[in-house]
């Protein structure tokens, strides 16, 4: 993996995130230059900034040095992640801030006026909470890419389950913390604007769909199964197998891909009894 490039700060006169609050943005890229500048603008519009940015590019080679020279403009630390996957790129960028906590993002994202300030104050009135900041027209979830962690999370290695290269492996995330008793809040105030389309994102292959659809379905047996074992949620655990195997072969190679998953991360996650 390449070091982080070391760029000087840019002088500025906005304000940057207090010292006792040190809030790092954590921005994984992948393909898409007009989306991440849109997101880096975003920020770098508010009157309070990060404490830093970093951007860990999962670019195909092609779009990497476009990427990087993003990053070099809008005053960013860069990260030549590995290349394996969403989750991966997570980990890799979560574990290279250098801040008290860790505001995760996704390119294409932006953020409204005084965004930042109701990050802060946040932080500031619940610093061991998990702020899971809602997007406009979706239904509210733990977000992977919209949530503010503290960082000691991940340097004790509480990390995204790297299983699958996409999909919805940021739903276990979730419910793994808060079965280990994490307090997880919603960030009320403000919000999180999705790109729309001429952003670059194209439809996904056959093999991310069904990558996908076997994360989605590993999500649903460690939430059914072992972190919330509810009488109802063992239930929607087992019908979402039954209603996913039911598609055909694609199906039930997704199913036997996500036990598999399941049956490893239970080993290597302990939980508290």
């Amino acid at each position: 993996m390449a070091p982080l490039s070391e760029r000087p700060r840019v002088a500025s006169d906005l304000l940057r995130t207090t010292e006792a609050t040190r809030i790092s943005v954590a921005i994984v890229s992948r393909n898409r230059p007009p989306a991440l500048r849109r997101t880096l603008a975003s920020l770098r519009a508010q009157d309070r900034q990060p404490w830093e940015i970093v951007v860990a590019d999962d670019s195909e080679p092609d779009f990497a040095a476009r990427v990087l020279a993003l990053a070099q403009e809008f005053d960013c630390r860069y990260l030549r992640a590995s290349r394996h996957g969403l989750p991966a790129n997570r980990n890799a960028a979560a574990r290279h801030c250098r801040g008290t906590h860790v505001r995760m993002m996704d390119e294409g994202q932006a953020v409204p006026p005084r965004h930042w300030r109701h990050c802060e104050q946040a932080v500031a009135r619940d610093p061991e909470a998990i702020w899971v900041i809602g997007e406009c027209a979706a239904p509210w979830s733990i977000s992977g890419g919209s949530t503010i962690y503290p960082a000691r999370l991940f340097r004790a290695g509480i990390v995204f389950c790297e299983a699958f290269a996409c999909g919805a492996c940021d739903l276990e995330f979730g419910s793994r913390l808060h079965r280990l008793g994490y307090r997880i809040r919603r960030l009320c105030g403000t919000d999180v604007l999705r790109s729309g389309a001429g952003d670059g994102r194209g439809a996904p292959s056959a093999a991310e769909a069904q990558e996908a659809v076997a994360a989605h379905i590993f999500a649903a047996l460690a939430h059914g199964l072992r972190y919330q074992p509810t009488p109802a949620n063992r239930l929607r655990a087992v019908a979402a197998v039954l209603r996913t195997a039911s598609r055909g072969p694609a199906g039930r190679v997704a199913v036997r891909r996500a036990y598999r998953a399941y049956r490893t991360h239970r080993r290597e996650v302990v939980l508290p009894r």
